[in-house]
């Protein structure tokens, strides 16, 4: 938050990870990720390097690397060669000797691993379940679904401005 930028600045990334890691650390849903970002957003330090940044004359964008929802636990998996994705639980990764269960193919989809090395499979939950303990109400993010992959582009903008 407290960037600045000087006078021979054209273009500047800054990045605020804070909500990524509420959302990484939320054990109380959609009202405590609420609750979380009401407080957050009352410190008013975002706000006030907006502001800093429109005052330098800057032109101010507002995005995310992607969105998150609310999931419920369907249980974690705990084999050799199996491999859940840290931080979203929701997508495992089978490595070269490992099978799918047919518990594990019902509750997920083939991921085809773009850009992935292709020695593995990759699959991802499906619906609102993610990889967590059985009935864990979570905040999670690194799936398929809308709210996960289409994300805010917002231009701020002073007023009469």
């Amino acid at each position: 938050y407290d960037a600045e930028p000087n006078s021979m600045t054209r273009f500047a990334a800054i990045i605020v990870n804070d909500i990524d890691d509420m959302v990484h650390g939320q054990h109380q849903g959609r009202m405590g990720m609420f609750n979380d970002v009401t407080l957050w957003a009352k410190e008013g330090k975002l706000q006030a390097l907006i502001k800093k940044l429109l005052d330098k004359g800057f032109r101010v964008y507002l995005t995310a690397d992607h969105g998150n929802t609310h999931c419920i636990g369907g249980g974690s998996i705990k084999k050799l060669g199996v491999e859940t994705e840290t931080k979203s639980k929701r997508m495992v990764v089978l490595k070269d000797f490992a099978e799918a269960s047919d518990d594990l193919k019902g509750r997920t989809y083939v991921y085809p691993g773009h850009y992935m090395d292709k020695k593995y499979q990759y699959l991802i939950c499906s619906g609102r379940t993610s990889f967590d303990n059985k009935n864990e109400d979570v905040m999670t993010h690194g799936g398929i679904s809308l709210e996960e992959v289409i994300v805010p582009f917002v231009e701020v903008r002073k007023k009469n401005g």
